[in-house]
């Protein structure tokens, strides 16, 4: 058996869920690997599908604590040096666990994946290691990292405070203290389904990234020489210029101490710099919106089409196009906050004056408020998650019985 403990965190409360969490189970077993599986407090029962696979250690919650709780649960009953984490509706590709151990060298690795579901994509490349990736993208590797259980006791584990992107902000501490490797081989299947948290959370992903990515931005970087190393890597991969056309503008390329010598648009397109990997050869990357293949090095101004740029410091969008800031730009007005949405639910609600014996209380983030103390229009703008829905639904029918809070409620929880 190979010196690595696959760690499962498992919340199942439907039957297909069961099914996925089966398929989970077996390509881990396969692994030759110890598997530790942590119930977090599933309202269905999961322990015939973990006696079936034959799990190696089987843990069960009393109550639900989310999937960080869950993890740490499961990397201190594990008893291997290493640890693998996988997710419960993920599956681990033949051989996988042995390929990330041939890589390990006592740094964490991390593989690309294969999406699969109702989205299918072969090969999913993700980003190679980098140091400024940390403080720029929420967990440019996935979940899958392979590192020891010492790395996991030294970082505290992961945050169970946190219940979204709580993956990205432990590998961010994870690689910031011992840097990275990245493995170019697909060894996870993702699996896409409408269930999955990228999906429940899909309205308030882009706000919990900018406070998890400020939260990583305060941790300090305790790997020696990164400073050096990053800019010895942007001297290094800068290279010289070259231009032909309209579509040869997105070949233009300039050394660092040349970029004021730019100019800020050519037909159309204005000038950015790419910043995704540290390889130093060309390559093709497809921009975000318009599909055209760039050709581009690690480091360059090529100009490009404003639609696949991203704003200097914008930390969600996922462009690696960022947006080279002249000294005559004009500074961009801010734009008003969609409102339509929420507007046009409160419209189909029901008109009711709030109670004037039932006092206000603020909704704090990461907690379920009392659907009890809140105007029907303050549900709505809260936009809950299912398990959030299913939490105040139960104190609304308890508690006011408003019948435009409950449809409301209802509608998530059916979905």
């Amino acid at each position: 058996m190979l010196d690595v403990s696959i760690i499962v965190p498992v919340y199942c409360r439907t039957e297909q869920s069961l099914e996925w969490l089966e398929e989970c189970l077996k390509s881990a077993k396969k692994q030759d690997c110890e598997v530790v599986v942590y119930d977090d407090a599933s309202p269905l029962d999961i322990t015939q599908v973990a006696e079936k696979c034959r799990v190696d250690i089987l843990l069960h919650g009393d109550r639900n604590l989310g999937a960080a709780y869950a993890r740490n649960q499961a990397a201190e009953a594990a008893t291997k040096r290493l640890l693998l984490p996988l997710d419960c509706d993920d599956r681990l590709v033949k051989g996988a666990a042995k390929k990330l151990l041939n890589v390990w060298h006592g740094e964490p690795v991390y593989p690309d994946v294969r999406k699969f579901g109702d989205e299918f994509v072969d090969h999913y490349v993700l980003l190679d290691f980098h140091c400024d990736h940390i403080h720029t993208h929420v967990g440019f590797s996935s979940v899958n990292v392979l590192h020891s259980k010492e790395q996991w006791r030294k970082l505290g584990g992961w945050n169970p405070s946190i219940n979204y992107f709580e993956d990205g902000e432990y590998n961010a501490r994870l690689f910031s203290t011992f840097c990275g490797v990245h493995l170019k081989e697909p060894l996870v299947e993702y699996r896409i389904h409408p269930q999955q948290r990228t999906k429940l959370y899909k309205d308030q992903s882009s706000s919990i990234a900018r406070r998890i990515i400020q939260k990583i931005r305060s941790y300090p970087m305790a790997c020696p020489g990164c400073a050096k190393k990053r800019a010895s890597v942007t001297a290094s991969n800068n290279v010289s210029s070259q231009q032909s056309g309209l579509l040869a503008a997105s070949r233009s390329v300039r050394m660092a101490q040349d970029v004021n010598s730019l100019p800020g648009e050519v037909n159309g397109r204005v000038l950015a710099q790419y910043v995704g990997g540290k390889g130093k050869g060309k390559h093709y990357y497809q921009g975000r919106t318009t599909k055209f293949r760039y050709q581009v090095v690690f480091g360059q101004y090529i100009h490009a089409d404003p639609r696949d740029v991203k704003e200097p410091g914008d930390n969600v969008g996922q462009s690696l196009l960022v947006r080279v800031p002249r000294k005559d730009d004009a500074k961009p007005q801010p734009q008003p906050k969609p409102v339509a949405s929420v507007v046009a639910v409160e419209e189909k609600l029901p008109k009711r004056t709030p109670r004037l014996d039932v006092p206000k209380t603020p909704v704090l983030d990461d907690k379920t408020p009392d659907a009890r103390r809140m105007s029907i229009p303050d549900i709505v703008k809260f936009n809950p998650t299912y398990e959030q829905a299913v939490e105040m639904l139960e104190q609304e029918r308890k508690g006011q019985k408003r019948k435009g809070a409950i449809e409301y409620l209802k509608r998530i929880v059916d979905k």
